[in-house]
C-alpha cells in the first residue's frame, strides 16, 4: 500500500508544477525538490516489498515514509483545490481574497519544508541504521509470500456471518464418527471469505486441543511442490541444512514417517488444480486416528478430486451481513451517522455479498480525509438525488464518479459538479440496458474540471456539446455510445485566435461522433485532433451521411499519424485508391454503403490488422469478396456479421497471409469459402453460424489442418 500512497502523492505533485508554473519561486523549488525525493522513496519502497515481514527497521523506515507521504498529498490537495476556487473568482473578489490567497501560499512553502525535513532525517536513518533495499535471501522469498498472502486474506476483525460456518466446519472436523483421514473442502468464488473462514477454524480452541499438531500452506496458483513440502514441514519439525538437499519424494517420505502416529490437521488454501492432492498425497499417512486436511478451493473439480466428502460451498452474504461488515471496517466499532446509511448500504450492497469487495471498498471509504477520498471509486444510483447532492456537499476531493440507472429525457447533470474539482473520470448510463438516455444538453460547467480526462455518456445527447469543451487540454477519452455533436469552437469573440488555443491536443478517443458540416470543418483543421488514436463517426442526417471530406482530411494530414482505429456506422464515401488512412490498423463499419470496390481499396492498406463488416439495419451492394495476391498484407483477424448480399468470396494465394482468426455470421447467401483459406499457414479459428445448409455440409467435410480450429454453430 506504502508505494501506492507514494504514487498518488507524485501525481498529485506532478499535476501541481505541470498547472500552476507561475507558483512563487521558493515555493516551486520546494515542490520540485519534493517531487523528486518521494520519486526515489518510491523506488525504494518497490526494491524493499515483502522485506518488511523479516526486517523490523525496513518496516518502520517504510511506515515513516508512508506518513510523510500523506502530508505532501493532504498539503498538495488542499492548495490545489484553493488555487481552483480562486481562479473562479470574479475580479473584485480575487482582490478581496489576495491577502488570503497569499497567506496559503506561504502555508505552502512552510509544509514542504517541514515535510522535506523530514524526509532529510528518514534518510539520514536510513543510511545510519545501514537499511537497504538490495539483494534478495530466502528469508525475502519468504517474506513476499507472506506479504502475498496477506493481500488474500479478508481482515478477520471484520469478518461476519461466519460464526455458524466455523462451528459447523469444526463440528464436522473434529466428531470423531470416521477415523480414517479424511479431506473436507470449502469451495466459492473469489472474495467469498473461504481463507478467513479457514484460518477461523485453524484458530479454534477446539480444533488446538483435538488435534496433536496443525500446519497452515498457501497453495495459490502458481504453487512449487517442493515450496509446499517445506512450508508444511516447517511447522511439524526443525529443518536441517540437510533437510533441504533432499528430493521433492525424499522430502514426502521424510514428511510422511514424521506424521505417522499423530493426529495432525493440515490447511491447504488457495488450491487451484486437482493436481495439487496427487502431488501431495503421499505425504500424508492414514493412520486411522481422526486426522483431518482442508482444502479451500474456487474449484469445484479441486474438492470431488481430493475426496468423496461434500465439499462445503460458502455462501454469499446478505444485505444485513454486508451492511454489518462495511460498518465495522468504516466505522470501527463507533455509530454510523444517520445521513450516511442510505449512501452506505447502496455501498455495501453493490459489492455483490463478496466480503473482500466489501472490506476493500471499506478501506478506501474509512474517512472523509482528503487522502482516503482521492482513490475513492463511487457509483451512484441516480433515481436517488439526495445521495449526489450529498456527494458534492462532503466528497470534493473525489476522482470517478459513475451515475447508474439515470432516468431519460431529464437534466440529470447534478448542478455543482464543477465542486468536484480533482474528479478524472465520469460516467453516467441509464436504468436500463434495453432502453437509451436521452441528455438534452451538457452543461458548460462540466468543462471547469481541469483534471477531467473521461466522458462516458451510455446513449444520445441532444445539442451540441459546449464551446467551452474546447479548453479541456487534459481530456483523453469522450464517448457517447450512441450520437453526439462538437461545437464549432470559433465565433466572432474567437476568430483571432490559433488553431492551437482551441485543440483538444490530449484527446485520444472520440466515439459517435455525427457527421456534420460542422464537423468536416473540425476535421479540416487538423491540428485540432493532434493526438487522437480512435475515432468513431455515425450518421445523423440524410442530408449529411457522405463522410469523405472528412475521410481526405483524415488521409491528407500528418497530424492523424497517430490514428489506429477507425469505424464508421451508416455512412456512404467515394472510391479514391487513398479514401483510408495508411497508418490504420483496425476498421469496423456497420451499416455503411460499402461495395466491392471498397474491399479492393481496404486491401491496399499496408498496416491493416482487423477488419469488421457488418450489416443490421439495411442491404447494401457488397456481393462480392475479391482479394488479389498481395493485397490484405498484414490482415489477423476479419469478422463478416449479416451481410444477406454477399454470394462469392474469390482469393489468390499470398493474399491475406496472416490471417489468424476469421468470423463469418449470418451470410446466408453465400455459396463458399475459397480454398485457397485453408493453406494459410497462421490460420487458427474460422467461426461460421447462421450460414446456409448446403454451405455447412460442405464445411463439415473439410479435414483441418493441426493447429487450426474450425467451430460451426
Amino acid at each position: 500500500m506504502s508505494d501506492t500512497v507514494v504514487s498518488f502523492a507524485l501525481e498529485s505533485l506532478r499535476d501541481l508544477l505541470i498547472h500552476e508554473v507561475n507558483l512563487l519561486p521558493g515555493v516551486k523549488e520546494q515542490v520540485d525538490l519534493l517531487k523528486d525525493d518521494l520519486g526515489f522513496m518510491n523506488s525504494f519502497l518497490k526494491d524493499s516489498e515483502g522485506k518488511q515481514n523479516e526486517h523490523y527497521m525496513v518496516k518502520e523506515l517504510i511506515s515513516q515514509i508512508r506518513d510523510a507521504a500523506f502530508q505532501a498529498e493532504d498539503v498538495i490537495s488542499i492548495y490545489m483545490a484553493h488555487v481552483i476556487k480562486q481562479r473562479r473568482r470574479n475580479l473584485l473578489r480575487k482582490l478581496l481574497h489576495s491577502f488570503g490567497h497569499a497567506a496559503v501560499l506561504h502555508d505552502v512553502a512552510s509544509e514542504t519544508t517541514r515535510i522535506k525535513n523530514k524526509i532529510d532525517n528518514i534518510y539520514a536513518n536510513k543510511s545510519r541504521f545501514g537499511i537497504e533495499a538490495g539483494s534478495h535471501s530466502h528469508l525475502d522469498e519468504e517474506a513476499e509470500r507472506l506479504l502475498e498472502q496477506r493481500r488474500r486474506d479478508v481482515e478477520e476483525v471484520d469478518v461476519v456471518g461466519l460464526a455458524n460456518d466455523t462451528t459447523t466446519m469444526v463440528d464436522q472436523l473434529t466428531d470423531g464418527r470416521s477415523l480414517g483421514l479424511e479431506v473436507t473442502s470449502i469451495i466459492g468464488m473469489g472474495g467469498l471469505g473461504k481463507t478467513t473462514l479457514a484460518r477461523k477454524i485453524y484458530k479454534n480452541s477446539r480444533i488446538k486441543n483435538h488435534f496433536d499438531c496443525c500446519a497452515w500452506v498457501n497453495v495459490s496458483q502458481e504453487y512449487k511442490t517442493r515450496r509446499l513440502l517445506l512450508d508444511m514441514m516447517k511447522c511439524f519439525m526443525s529443518l536441517s541444512d540437510e533437510i533441504f538437499k533432499k528430493s521433492d519424494e525424499e522430502l514426502k517420505h521424510t514428511l510422511h514417517d514424521n506424521l505417522k502416529g499423530k493426529k495432525y490437521f493440515v490447511v491447504m488454501d488457495d488450491v487451484w488444480k486437482p493436481e495439487v492432492w496427487d502431488q501431495m498425497k503421499a505425504a500424508f499417512p492414514d493412520e486411522s486416528n481422526g486426522s483431518r486436511l482442508l482444502i479451500t478451493s474456487r474449484e469445484k473439480d479441486v474438492a470431488t478430486h481430493s475426496s468423496s466428502t461434500p465439499p462445503y460451498s460458502l455462501p454469499f452474504l446478505d444485505d444485513d451481513a454486508s451492511w454489518e461488515l462495511f460498518c465495522k471496517k468504516v466505522f470501527r466499532g463507533e455509530k454510523c451517522p444517520s445521513y450516511l446509511k442510505s449512501l452506505g448500504r447502496q455501498l455495501a450492497k453493490s459489492c455483490k455479498g463478496l466480503p473482500l469487495s466489501i472490506v476493500v471498498l471499506g478501506a478506501t471509504s474509512d474517512s472523509l480525509s482528503v487522502r482516503s477520498v482521492l482513490s475513492f471509486h463511487l457509483i451512484v444510483w441516480y433515481n436517488r438525488v439526495a445521495y449526489v447532492k450529498w456527494i458534492l456537499k462532503h466528497f470534493r476531493f473525489i476522482r470517478v464518479l459513475s451515475l447508474e440507472k439515470v432516468g431519460t429525457y431529464r437534466s440529470i447533470i447534478p448542478k455543482g459538479i464543477e465542486k468536484l474539482i480533482f474528479l478524472r473520470y465520469l460516467r453516467i448510463s441509464s436504468s436500463d440496458d434495453d432502453k437509451f438516455l436521452v441528455i438534452r444538453s451538457i452543461p458548460s460547467s462540466i468543462c471547469r474540471l481541469l483534471y477531467l480526462e473521461t466522458i462516458h455518456i451510455r446513449d444520445f445527447v441532444m445539442k451540441p456539446l459546449p464551446k467551452s469543451i474546447w479548453m479541456m487540454k487534459q481530456l483523453r477519452h469522450l464517448i457517447v455510445t450512441r450520437r453526439m455533436e462538437l461545437s464549432n469552437p470559433w465565433s466572432l469573440t474567437t476568430k483571432l485566435l490559433g488553431d492551437d488555443d482551441h485543440a483538444l491536443s490530449n484527446l485520444q478517443v472520440l466515439s459517435n461522433l455525427t457527421v456534420s458540416p460542422t464537423t468536416e470543418l473540425l476535421f479540416s483543421k487538423s491540428s485540432l485532433f493532434p493526438n487522437l488514436r480512435k475515432l468513431h463517426l455515425i450518421f445523423d442526417h440524410p442530408k449529411y451521411c457522405d463522410a469523405s471530406k472528412i475521410l481526405a482530411s483524415l488521409q491528407g494530414s500528418n497530424n492523424f499519424q497517430n490514428l489506429k482505429t477507425l469505424k464508421l456506422e451508416i455512412l456512404k464515401f467515394g472510391h479514391a485508391l487513398d479514401l483510408f488512412p495508411s497508418v490504420l490498423t483496425k476498421i469496423t463499419f456497420m451499416d455503411c454503403s460499402l461495395d466491392s470496390d471498397h474491399f479492393k481499396i481496404l486491401g491496399k492498406l499496408p498496416n491493416l490488422r482487423i477488419l469488421k463488416i457488418r450489416f443490421h439495419r439495411t442491404r447494401y451492394v457488397l456481393r462480392m469478396l475479391s482479394a488479389m495476391a498481395g493485397e490484405f498484407p498484414q490482415l489477423e483477424a476479419f469478422q463478416i456479421i449479416d451481410c444477406e448480399e454477399i454470394e462469392k468470396w474469390e482469393m489468390e494465394m499470398h493474399s491475406m497471409p496472416n490471417l489468424q482468426r476469421l468470423v463469418i455470421k449470418g451470410c446466408h447467401s453465400l455459396r463458399n469459402l475459397p480454398h485457397q483459406l485453408w493453406s494459410s499457414t497462421h490460420l487458427r479459428l474460422v467461426e461460421v453460424s447462421d450460414i446456409s445448409e448446403e454451405l455447412k455440409k460442405e464445411l463439415k467435410k473439410l479435414k483441418m489442418k493441426d493447429g487450426c480450429n474450425l467451430i460451426i454453430f
